[in-house]
This record gives structure tokens, sequence and C-alpha cells, in this order.
């Protein structure tokens, strides 16, 4: 295995909150940089003070900012400086030190984890590899708490969810469910996402997943199991009656996507079960989260949605919109175990706790 296997530790409301600050603080940054190059008296002095500040908080500042810094660009920008500041030595170091930031393991951020479900104990084991990327990905590079609550209610509730069932994995991100169900039973599992970098990082999972199984020569699928660009916003279109593609753009925190990388979820293809974990943290997904549950969940089909509320209104707004195309909503709080050896989860950091939501046809109940 080219990667390394490392143990899980579940990204939390922290991480989710670094890549916020981390994005906004760079594009801040770079906006300064050229301001002050572009100055002719007294730009260099402010430079190189921004300079030494950037590379001090890229040392001290973790994973979030050091991704954010290379998906930016912000090597390039200094490896372009550093060839015009030969006589300023110290500005030279600070410059260097952002450019080592830039290549660090921080600032890759890919490793491939091993999950294990079950046990002795339990009657039953089960096992996947995910692979996860830098925060700078998107939100889905990493694995966060809701998806591991989905798996552990996936395996509880595998006949009515999984066993025999076409799945698709909404929002998949790392794809832990998705390759759950397809050891679980399922029929089909279609993991899908929008981010390129996610979906790269989807089909090597695939291959650890699935070595023995055949599939297509592009690697995208395996046995059972399809890794599959999906844009929620063309359900929206097709809804409406316009072209695919023509939504709005993509939420600030999704990394960046062609559109061209990996095949397309069929369009007319509906599914049994559609899995979603954290798939909503800004507006826009609440109108294409809703429309894309509506177009594909099967008419006997049943969507599972767990997430962490960090927005009660937005979330509101989503169950309302669900509710609007004739579909019924179950909502659960959930009493989420703590995540830790200290007894904490961050439930409180989040406005509305943890939820679990159930949406079939009206006409299905």
């Amino acid at each position: 295995m080219s990667d390394k296997e490392l143990p899980c530790s579940d990204a939390d409301e922290e991480d989710f909150l670094a890549i916020i600050v981390a994005n906004e603080t760079v594009l801040r940054w770079q906006e300064k940089w050229v301001s002050y190059e572009a100055e002719e008296d007294g730009g260099r002095g402010k430079l190189a003070v921004l300079v030494k500040d950037i590379a001090r908080s890229l040392v001290d500042g973790g994973e979030a900012y050091a991704s954010e810094a290379v998906a930016c660009g912000m090597a390039d920008q200094a490896l372009s400086t550093l060839k015009r500041c030969q006589d300023h030595p110290e500005m030279m170091d600070d410059l260097s030190t952002i450019i080592v930031a830039c290549s660090g393991p921080s600032a890759q951020g890919d490793k491939v984890t091993r999950l294990t479900f079950g046990g002795a104990e339990q009657g039953f084991h089960h096992e996947i590899f995910i692979k996860e990327g830098a925060l700078a990905d998107g939100v889905g590079a990493k694995l966060w708490r809701v998806a591991r609550i989905m798996c552990e209610r996936m395996i509880h509730d595998r006949e009515e969810m999984i066993l025999g069932k076409t799945v698709l994995e909404v929002g998949a991100g790392v794809g832990a469910c998705g390759f759950l169900a397809s050891r679980l039973g399922a029929r089909s599992v279609v993991i899908s996402d929008y981010v390129d970098k996610l979906l790269l990082n989807l089909r090597e999972a695939l291959a650890l997943n699935m070595p023995d199984e055949e599939g297509d020569e592009d690697g995208w699928t395996r046995g059972n199991t399809a890794i599959r660009f999906i844009d929620w916003e063309d359900s929206v279109d097709r809804s409406a009656g316009g072209a695919s593609g023509a939504g709005p753009p993509p939420a600030a925190l999704d990394g960046d996507s062609s559109r061209t990388l990996a095949p397309s979820v069929e369009t007319r293809a509906k599914f049994q079960t559609i899995i979603g974990t954290d798939v909503l943290y800004e507006w826009p997904m609440v109108s294409s989260l809703s429309s894309c549950i509506e177009e594909r969940l099967a008419p006997d089909g049943i969507a599972y949605i767990c997430n962490a509320v960090r927005d009660q209104e937005m979330f509101d707004a989503l169950i309302e919109c669900i509710r609007s195309k004739h579909l019924a909503v179950e909502v659960v709080s959930l009493d989420v175990a703590p995540a830790n050896d200290e007894g904490w989860c961050q439930e409180a950091s989040y406005e509305g706790g943890f939820v679990w939501c159930r949406v079939e046809h009206e006409n299905a109940i």
C-alpha cells in the first residue's frame, strides 16, 4: 500500500471552523500581498512584515492553514517574490518557510485509514478502508462523527436499510457509509460526490476495498460498487425544466470540480436507499439536496440523513423544502455518546445537536 495506514480520529467542529477561518485568512493575506507588491514606496517594508506573519501562522496554525495556502497557490506566490528580494535575507528566510510549509505533510493531508466495526463480542466484524485528504480539498475530505453514527445504524438496521437494496450515498466525502453498505449485502452501491479530489480519493479507496473485484478499465467501478460524479443542482434544473448544469456556483466550502473527471450518476437512476451524512452546511444546499432526494428516491425508497445541526434555521428550511415535494420526513434528535475519553463530543457546539432524518414518499406510508 503506497499510503501509510493510520489510526482514525474523526474530524470535529474545530476542524470545520478552522477551514472557514483559514480560507478567509489566506485570501486576505494574498490580497494584501498583491497590494504591497504594487506599491512603489513603502510596499517592501509592509510585505516583509506580512510575510513574516504568514510564515509564523503556517508553522503554528496546523493543517487548515497549510492546506488552504496550497490550494490558493501561495507557494508559487512566495517563490515569485523570493526571486525579486535577494537583497533582503530575513524576508528570504520567511518566504522559504512558506514554501516549505506548503510542501510538508500537514499541507498534503492524504492518508489511508482502516475502519473496523464489531468484533468477537458483537458477533460480527466489518472492515473498510478510506482515504482522507487535506482540509483544503473540501469538508468532505475528512471523516466526520455523523458518518460513524450512520455506519452504526446501518449495521443495526441492515435488513431494512441495506440488504439486497440499491444504495446511493450523496455527498460521500471519504465514502465510509457507501463502502460499508457494499460489505453489508447491498445489491448495488453508488458512492457519489462533486469534488474532483474527493472522487480521486474514492477511486483509490475502492481499489483498496475491492482489490479482487472486476471493474471498468478506469477504476470507477468494481464489483457491485461504483464511484460517480453528481451535482445536486442538476436535479434543481431538471425539476424546473431547465438545462442541466445551469445552477448557481457550488457551495464556498466545496473543492474544485471539472464535472468530467468521473462518470455521472445516470440521469434516470433511482435508488431504494439514499444515505447522506453532514450534507448541509451552506444555504444553497437546502434547495439542491431536497431536489436531489426527490429525483433520486425510488417510489418505495427511503432516504436516511444524519447531520450535525450547525444552523437551526437552515436545517428547518431543509425539512420544509423536502416536505414541499410531497415527501414525508421524520426527524429524531440523537443522544450522542462522548467522542473520546474526556467525555467530549462537541454536541454543545451545534445549535441543534445531532439529528437523524428518515425521508420517504407520502404515498408510500
